[in-house]
């Protein structure tokens, strides 16, 4: 299940609170942000007491570009990713089609014999016999 970050506006690092207000014009800065990223970035927005809470969930078409290039969140900083984390990135990330995709926690007792075999004769296959070692 993708993951949601929030982040706090208002909120020092030492963690105590400067406040902030979320006016018109921020939801316009903040909006036209995530509208340039590739792919585009949907977030929510709130004010939370003293405070502006930006509500991003984790995206499902990674990686993401924004404003100079690509970044990655590691720890409590972010780095721009390097041309090997990228490869390895879009490597991971490559749609694949459906009959392609495995699908988690499958054993071969969840295969009907019968509709296999149904399916075997249909399809005109014709199942031998194999000499185990």
């Amino acid at each position: 299940m993708p993951g949601v970050g929030t982040l706090l506006l208002g909120v020092r690092d030492d963690g105590t609170v400067a406040g902030e207000r979320l006016t018109n014009d921020m939801k316009a800065k903040i909006n036209s942000l995530t509208r340039n990223c590739k792919p585009v970035i949907a977030v929510n927005l709130s004010q939370v007491g003293e405070v502006v809470a930006v509500v991003v969930p984790e995206g499902l078409e990674k990686p993401y570009s924004c404003g100079s290039g690509y970044f990655r969140r590691l720890d409590a900083t972010t780095h721009k990713m390097s041309h090997d984390e990228l490869r390895i990135m879009f490597a991971e990330n490559k749609p694949s089609p459906f009959e392609e995709k495995t699908v988690r926690g499958f054993t071969f007792d969840d295969i009907s014999e019968a509709k296999m075999l149904a399916f075997v004769k249909e399809a005109g296959i014709r199942i031998g016999s194999i000499a185990v070692p």
